[in-house]
């Protein structure tokens, strides 16, 4: 559960380094989840880590794509800002 917290948090505050770490976080941690099905896929033990993932990873993994989503919004807002003086003349 901390591991999962950690990378939300970094997740969204690498918005702030325009999103670079929001993707690297994100990919990272998916290419941990991916190597780790492709390991126990390799020796036939599927079932044994979708039944430890799957519970507990849809409420996570949920709010990781969330947290991950409003960084790059951030760093997509910290590239192309929002000119008000358009909306005012």
């Amino acid at each position: 559960m901390t591991n999962n917290i950690q990378v939300a948090f970094l997740a969204f505050a690498g918005g702030i380094t325009f999103g670079i770490l929001t993707v690297y976080v994100l990919m990272i941690n998916g290419i941990m989840v991916g190597g780790l099905a492709a390991f126990f896929w390799h020796y036939s033990k599927t079932y044994v880590f979708w039944a430890y993932i799957v519970p507990h990873g849809i409420i996570e993994l949920t709010a990781i794509f969330i947290a991950g989503g409003a960084g790059l919004l951030m760093g997509y807002k910290l590239l192309v800002p929002v000119i008000i003086l358009e909306a005012i003349s």
